[in-house]
C-alpha cells in the first residue's frame, strides 16, 4: 500500500506542477499586441469617421449646391 499511495504523490505533485505551468502559460496577450489591436480598431474608426464625411456631408453639401444652381433665389425652399 505504501508504493500506491507513493505514487499517488508522486502523480499529484506532477499535477500540480502542470497545472501551475498551464496558468502561467496564459497570462494574456503581450502588451504590444494589445496596443496593436487598440491601434487598429483607431484607425478603423478614423476610416469611419472620414467615409460619413464624405459621403453623408458631403453629398448633402453637393445637394445644396445643386439646388442653388437650380433656384439660385432660393424661391422653392425658403429657408425657417
Amino acid at each position: 500500500m505504501s508504493k500506491k499511495s507513493t505514487m499517488n504523490l508522486l502523480l499529484e505533485a506532477r499535477f500540480q506542477q502542470l497545472a501551475q505551468e498551464e496558468a502561467a502559460a496564459r497570462p494574456g496577450p503581450p502588451p504590444e499586441l494589445r496596443q496593436e489591436v487598440f491601434r487598429t480598431l483607431d484607425l478603423i474608426d478614423l476610416m469611419g469617421e472620414v467615409g460619413d464625411l464624405f459621403t453623408g456631408k458631403f453629398g448633402g453639401a453637393a445637394t445644396e449646391f445643386l439646388d442653388l444652381l437650380t433656384d439660385p433665389d432660393g424661391e422653392k425652399h425658403p429657408e425657417d
